[in-house]
C-alpha cells in the first residue's frame, strides 16, 4: 500500500483536498492535485479572545482582527481573506447557528461572483477558507 501525507494544517484545507480527490487518477497525480488544493486555500478562524472578552479573527495563525461580537470579527476577517482574491469561500460554523449565513450575506456583497458554501459542525465559532 502506498501512502502520502497531504500537508493540510487547517480543517478546511482537508476538505479542499478531498474535494479534488479522484480515485481514477494516478496516485502521484492525485496526491499532487490534493496538495495543490491545500496550498491554494487561505484559512481563517473566529475564536474567543480570552479573559478580556470579545473575539479574535485569525488569518492563518496570526490575529488580524478583534471585536466584541463574532459577526463583526467574522465579517472583517472574511473581507480580508476575500480581498486577496478567490473564487470559492467556504464557511464552517460551530455552535453559533446563523453566523455562517450572516457572513455569507456580507461576503456576497464584498466579492460578487464568488461561490459561497456553508457547513455546520466546526470546532470553533467559524472557520473561513478562500480559494
Amino acid at each position: 500500500m502506498t501512502a502520502e501525507v497531504i500537508p493540510a494544517r487547517f480543517p478546511l484545507q482537508a476538505i479542499a483536498a478531498l474535494a479534488v480527490h479522484d480515485p481514477q487518477r494516478g496516485f502521484d497525480a492525485d496526491a499532487a492535485a490534493m496538495s495543490q488544493a491545500v496550498a491554494g486555500m487561505r484559512c481563517g478562524s473566529v475564536v474567543g479572545s480570552g479573559s478580556g472578552g470579545g473575539f479574535a479573527g485569525l488569518d492563518g495563525d496570526e490575529v488580524s482582527v478583534t471585536a466584541q461580537t463574532q459577526a463583526d470579527v467574522a465579517t472583517a476577517l472574511a473581507a480580508r481573506l476575500v480581498a486577496a482574491g478567490g473564487e470559492l469561500v467556504t464557511l464552517m460554523e460551530g455552535a453559533e447557528p446563523g453566523l455562517a449565513r450572516c457572513v455569507a450575506d456580507r461576503v456576497g456583497q464584498l466579492g460578487p461572483g464568488a461561490e459561497i458554501v456553508c457547513y455546520g459542525g466546526g470546532p470553533v465559532p467559524l472557520l473561513i477558507g478562500v480559494e
